[in-house]
């Protein structure tokens, strides 16, 4: 229902299906023609053993729905769950994540 980016836009969920990524990761995605992507994700448990993943180097904001994760920057460590929303700024840091608990949130980029 947009006509223009000054105007509301609805993206639905149905319109855009869970895509299994891999064994870990369930992807759903809207893009907006403005530079805004909303992400739904799903993610498994990393193994106990699993190096840490590195991390993506673009603005993110992350609500967290359910499960927990665990991420470490250069001078300190956050570990969010349940309600909690993170802001992580653009290329300023280096960082690396790991889903302690099967994770599901929202993403902006």
């Amino acid at each position: 229902m947009e006509t223009g980016t000054d105007r509301l836009r609805i993206d639905r969920a149905v319109d855009h299906p869970l895509a299994q990524v891999n064994e870990r990761l369930k992807l759903r995605e809207a893009k907006t023609g403005f530079g805004i992507a909303l992400r739904y994700q799903e993610r498994a448990c990393d193994a106990p053993d699993a190096p840490a993943p590195n991390w993506c180097e673009t603005r993110h904001s992350i609500f967290i729905l359910a499960g927990r994760t665990h991420g470490r920057f250069d001078d300190h460590v956050v570990e969010a769950g349940p309600g909690d929303m993170l802001h992580i700024p653009p290329t300023s840091h280096t960082a690396t994540s790991r889903v302690l608990w099967g994770a599901k949130w929202y993403a902006t980029s």
